[in-house]
Formats: C-alpha cells, structure tokens, sequence
C-alpha cells in the first residue's frame, strides 16, 4: 500500500532545453517554443514544398547517467509519418508506442495523410501525458532526437532534426 507521500506525488516532464535546425528548401519558418511553465511545446511549421514521397521519422531516446553526465540510449524507432497521420487506434491499447502516438496526435494540425501540401503545420500546447510516460520509466534527464527525413535514390534528404532535453520528475499534486 502506498503511503500518504507517494500519493501525493505524480511524475511530470519538464521540457529543459529545444534545438531544432530544418532544411529551408522545404520550411519557410520552422519554430519549436517552450510554454513558460515548461510543461508543454508549441510549434509552427511553413511548408513551402509539396511533399509527395513519404516522411519517415527517427526518434531516439537516451537517459543521462547520474555518475558521468554521458547519455545512453533506451530506445530508437525508424517510421513511415505517412503510416501513421490520421491513425484512430484504439486508446485502451497498452502498446507505449501506441500512446506516444495518440499524445501526439491529440495536439496536433498535421494532415490526415500523404501527401503533405504546402502549408503551415504544428501543434498548441503540446504536453506529455501523465498515461504515456512508462511506468518503468526512472526520474531523471532524458535527451530526446526526432529526425524527419525522405529516402531518396540518392540518399536520404533531412527535413528537419530536433532535440529535447526533458527531465521526468516528482510532482506534488
């Protein structure tokens, strides 16, 4: 049984720290904003170029080490944006990559599906929710990478790469 201190704890994610560099053959404006808590992200994406091959995605999740301050990685997933933009799968599913993705899509002004046309893009407000974080997962500072990318004949064409640095932690509630 928990006692009266663990229930009043619940763990949150603070957004630390965001970099973000996209390829402007493809965005006019590209911004990625923390809120002022930190508890959630805006963006805004220009896109000036019909994307009509598919946007594939790299995302990448590495923990710090307390003792060295080096990061290691926990997770890397490759996928086919195209595959998921619009999807409805079931909430009660217990699949973590599942949750990730409806968190995401929840805040989200993104197309229902490929291909992408120009236009502006991005989500308001964009929070982890509570649900989605493991419950495995450690306190501490995580560093997250979303590579968006095409695969072209001659080799892949980055569209945009960001990196998060996010710390997990107690919360009073």
């Amino acid at each position: 049984m928990l006692n009266e201190a663990a229930r009043q704890k619940a763990r949150t994610l603070i957004f630390e720290d965001v970099q973000l560099t996209y390829n402007k053959d493809y965005f006019k404006d590209y911004r990625l904003e923390l809120t002022k808590d930190r508890q959630a992200l805006n963006c805004e994406m220009i896109l000036v170029k019909n994307v009509t091959q598919p946007v594939w995605t790299k995302l990448t999740i590495e923990m710090q080490s307390k003792k060295d301050n080096s990061y290691r990685s926990l997770f890397s997933y490759e996928f086919n944006m195209c595959d998921i933009l619009g999807f409805t799968g079931s909430s009660s599913s217990t699949n973590i990559f599942i949750l990730w993705l409806q968190n995401f899509l929840k805040y989200s002004k993104l197309p229902k599906s490929c291909p992408i046309m120009t236009g502006t893009y991005g989500w308001d407000h964009f929070k982890v929710e509570r649900n989605s974080i493991p419950p495995f997962a450690m306190t501490g500072t995580y560093r997250i990478n979303v590579t968006k990318y095409l695969k072209t004949n001659s080799g892949p064409v980055q569209m945009s790469d960001t990196k998060l640095r996010v710390a997990l932690r107690l919360k009073n509630i």
